[in-house]
């Protein structure tokens, strides 16, 4: 899969998360106000926590990925270290 289309999918999916997370607390809030102000704010926990966690797993895997290219620039920059030793010595 292309790295690009990769990255601009997460980056899509975390700001549409983070849009869901606002809607879905608002509505979830508003809705259940009606029957009482502490029963909204479970609900509303709730429902935060669950988005909250699915931004979470979409902000590690950004991470992950920025990880795995760290790590290619880090080995490409070990083996010119190596090949520039292995000519000194020889």
């Amino acid at each position: 899969m292309n790295k690009r289309f990769l990255k601009g999918a997460i980056s899509f999916l975390s700001g549409a998360l983070w849009g869901f997370f606002f809607l879905s607390t608002l509505l979830v809030f508003f809705s259940t106000i009606k029957t009482g102000l502490l029963e909204a704010f479970f609900y509303t926990t709730i429902t935060a926590i669950f988005w909250l966690f699915l931004i979470i797993l979409v902000e590690i895997a950004s991470l992950q990925l920025e990880k795995i290219e760290e790590l290619k620039r880090q080995t490409k920059l070990l083996e010119k270290i190596h090949a520039s030793l292995q000519d000194y010595r020889s």
